[in-house]
């Protein structure tokens, strides 16, 4: 199911045709670790590499905390994020004041700011 985390449970070690994957195909467990699909794989199908991503740490729309840090300070504020977005990647940000600012996402509905 898209969206779901891959257990180990969920797998089994099978010689397949990989390919046809142009990323190619998950070859070890290490590579399920903190991804979940992206789309479904049907059972007994090789998941490719390009079914996996990383979950979402921030929902547009959501509610969430940014965090202000420079050199010796740290400020904090709400906002409301206006895309979603991994933890690591890019997320624009509207705070209470209205102003849109531009972080990282973190896990938790975090974004980071650097001044």
């Amino acid at each position: 199911m898209a969206g779901a985390a891959v257990a180990a449970d969920d797998v089994r070690i099978a010689e397949v045709e990989w390919t046809r994957e142009a990323q190619g195909v998950v070859t070890s467990l290490a590579q399920l670790e903190q991804q979940v699909l992206a789309r479904p794989v049907a059972s007994g199908q090789p998941i490719g590499l390009s079914v996996l991503r990383a979950p979402q740490a921030v929902g547009q729309g959501e509610p969430v905390r940014v965090v202000g840090r420079g050199n010796g300070f740290s400020i904090s504020a709400e906002g409301i994020a206006l895309a979603s977005a991994s933890a690591g990647q890019t997320v624009r940000v509207r705070t209470e004041a209205g102003k849109i600012l531009t972080g990282t996402a973190r896990s938790g509905r975090l974004v980071e700011v650097q001044f």
